[in-house]
């Protein structure tokens, strides 16, 4: 292998290259028939440079004296099996195992991650449509580390099975297990691979995969989305909103700021058992929320920040906490209040909640933090405007005393 080609250079078509498990054997044969005839000129008619395999042969008994004059053993040994040879090549290059990229194909990858194509000339190229071997040692290459256009060939090669790497190199094929996020699914993809080097032999994409890793990665790739996470649970994003409004009405109460890294920390305990971005969103998140928080905190943010307020009808109304500034919005139809004098009021009686009155239509009608003085002072104009847009609707001239009515109209009384 390390001397001059025993086959000389040729064009597609000058010779026919037999199918053979390594291009070493081959050579083997070729150096055989030269020195049966004694390396006579006219073997380059069998394409076979003659002179190169003189050289061959030279270096070969060079080899064989030094090994029978350092080991005795070594001079009554047999000669080494031709079912040997691809096992001997990987041994001497052991870095240059490489798998077809399809069993039908003449490219594969080689240890390293380098690109490699078969020659016409080797006995490892699959003719068009013919399976052959997947692995094989490209022992004779040209090109390694060229890049740009020039491809690195395979000009010799020898196939093997994995059973053969490992009688070679025992343990050298591993287990491994892969798990990157899928972007584009949004969820972990997970493949069993065994592999050799960085060289992947075969790949399972069904294999169970330990959980913990599902999850970290997850984890790892959902981190950055924390804030969107928990925003898209309406009861978890609510506690967020209530939990920043009252740190800044009630500063003593030291409610923490769920900042994002705090976040992005309890996204690794929501995705365990989870595989997707999907199977998160589908997981309760108060739970998390709360789970690290007293249980006296807690309470207090429901109570002096609660999430609706209880209404005359018996309905509850969620407040909206759109900015920690400024009080929440009460947007209840204004019947609904009939009864109630003063406005609700909450972060311990602090706050007066700004009330957004809403028309049968849903639309506001008025907008106060002062209930008492917009029924003294408001209502009566209010109660025209409507009772002429909506006749059948209850607008009763003292709304203090009358009854609150749910859904605008007043309930009929049956006939007798």
């Amino acid at each position: 292998i390390g001397e001059r080609d025993l086959r000389p250079p040729w064009r597609p078509g000058d010779r026919p290259v037999d199918p053979d498990r390594a291009d070493a054997l081959d050579r083997l044969a070729c150096l055989r028939r030269a020195e049966a005839v004694g390396f006579r000129p006219s073997l380059r008619g069998e394409g076979i440079d003659p002179q190169a395999a003189r050289e061959a042969a030279r270096v070969r008994d060079d080899l064989i004296r030094l090994i029978h004059a350092s080991d005795e053993a070594a001079k009554t040994a047999a000669g080494p099996q031709d079912s040997l040879v691809p096992r001997l090549l990987l041994a001497a290059y052991p870095d240059r195992l490489a798998k077809r990229t399809a069993p039908t194909a003449n490219r594969a990858l080689m240890v390293g991650g380098i690109a490699v194509e078969i020659d016409r000339g080797s006995c490892l190229t699959a003719p068009t449509g013919k399976p052959r071997p997947e692995l094989f040692c490209a022992y004779a290459v040209q090109g390694v580390g060229q890049g740009g256009r020039h491809a690195t060939m395979v000009r010799q090669g020898a196939e093997l099975d994995e059973a053969e790497v490992e009688v070679v190199f025992p343990g050298a094929i591993q287990r491994r297990e892969l798990v990157s996020y899928d972007q584009q699914r949004q969820s972990v993809a997970t493949v069993v691979g065994w592999y050799y080097h960085d060289l992947c032999l075969r790949a399972n994409p069904g294999a169970q995969v330990d959980a913990g890793r599902i999850a970290a990665c997850l984890a790892e790739a959902l981190a950055s989305q924390a804030r969107a996470l928990f925003d898209e649970d309406e009861v978890a994003a609510s506690f967020l909103r209530r939990a920043a409004w009252l740190r800044v009405q009630c500063p003593e109460l030291e409610v923490p700021t769920f900042a994002d890294a705090a976040l992005g920390e309890l996204v690794l305990s929501l995705c365990a058992g989870c595989r997707s971005r999907a199977d998160v969103v589908a997981k309760p998140k108060l739970p998390w929320l709360i789970g690290g928080l007293p249980h006296a905190l807690t309470r207090a943010i429901d109570e002096q920040a609660p999430a609706t307020l209880l209404v005359p009808t018996g309905n509850r109304i969620t407040l909206q906490y759109d900015d920690p500034a400024r009080p929440p919005v009460l947007a209840v139809r204004l019947q609904e209040l009939f009864g109630q004098r003063e406005t609700p009021r909450i972060a311990n009686g602090q706050v007066a909640v700004l009330l957004h009155l809403l028309g049968p239509n849903y639309r506001a009608e008025q907008v106060t933090q002062d209930l008492a003085s917009f029924w003294r002072n408001t209502y009566p104009q209010v109660r025209k405007d409507l009772r002429s847009r909506y006749p059948k609707h209850a607008w009763p001239e003292d709304p203090l005393s009358a009854a609150p009515v749910a859904r605008g109209r007043p309930t009929k009384t049956p006939a007798r």
